[in-house]
């Protein structure tokens, strides 16, 4: 009757193993698909290194994503195509890149890269356009920001990417610089004047070649008595000295 009795018990015990094991790969294998149909309750939308200019919000990039027919409200894992969501909002004038993913709350997150522009050009050519930190042509942008230069005249797209780009960063990099200049004029040939905006008068520095040597110049040019006086007009170009009008 003992040996009965254990039998029972052992085999009651394995049953409810068994019926434990499968309810719970049933309860994983059914939470995941029901993962997939969770409707999304939550979207973040941040945009990274906007602080830097202030011309793109996370309500500019929902407002795109609806104008391009992509509404995020009730999406699922399953019916979100988050390649797409990353294509479109990369469209963007002001996007240099996106990320998409779901956390393990059901979040979608949307990380967006900003564009920064450095210069924006009204080229006499008649193609407007801004050139980026990183020395790459985007859409003009209407709006002003912080740091903002212009450039006017005659301005070939590869001597804006290249040579005028160089230039910029250089004196963006330079405290005596870099809020000194914030207009440029290029002529024929691509010479490059500039207007400089303490001193109020502009300063001719020729074609880009040497053009460390020749703000070094101009710097320790207005270091002493004779540069603080006022002129018209100076022109660095030349080896070894300024020329004042």
């Amino acid at each position: 009757m003992k040996k009965w009795v254990k039998i029972l018990i052992i085999c009651g015990v394995s049953i409810a193993a068994v019926a434990m094991l499968v309810g719970l790969i049933c309860g994983i294998s059914g939470g995941k698909e029901d993962s997939r149909q969770v409707v999304c309750g939550e979207v973040k939308i941040e945009i990274i290194n906007a602080d830097s200019c202030n011309l793109i919000s996370s309500d500019d990039v929902n407002r795109y994503l609806k104008q391009r027919g992509l509404k995020l409200d009730g999406l699922t894992r399953e019916s979100t195509n988050l390649s797409q969501i990353e294509e479109v909002i990369n469209s963007m004038v002001m996007v240099d890149n996106t990320e998409c993913y779901f956390d393990n709350g059901g979040v979608l997150n949307i990380h967006v890269k900003a564009r920064i522009p450095l210069f924006k050009v009204n080229n006499k050519f008649g193609d407007n356009y801004c050139i980026d930190k990183k020395g790459r042509q985007m859409g003009y942008v209407d709006l002003n920001w912080n740091g903002e230069v212009l450039v006017t005249g005659e301005v070939p797209l590869d001597f804006a990417e290249g040579s005028l780009y160089e230039l910029i960063m250089y004196i963006k990099s330079q405290e005596k610089l870099e809020d000194e200049f914030t207009k440029f004029d290029i002529d024929k040939g691509n010479v490059v004047r500039m207007y400089a905006n303490s001193h109020k008068y502009m300063v001719t520095l020729g074609k880009t070649d040497r053009y460390e040597q020749k703000l070094d110049k101009l710097v320790r040019f207005w270091d002493t008595k004779c540069g603080k006086k006022n002129f018209k007009e100076l022109n660095i170009d030349f080896y070894g000295q300024v020329v004042a009008k």
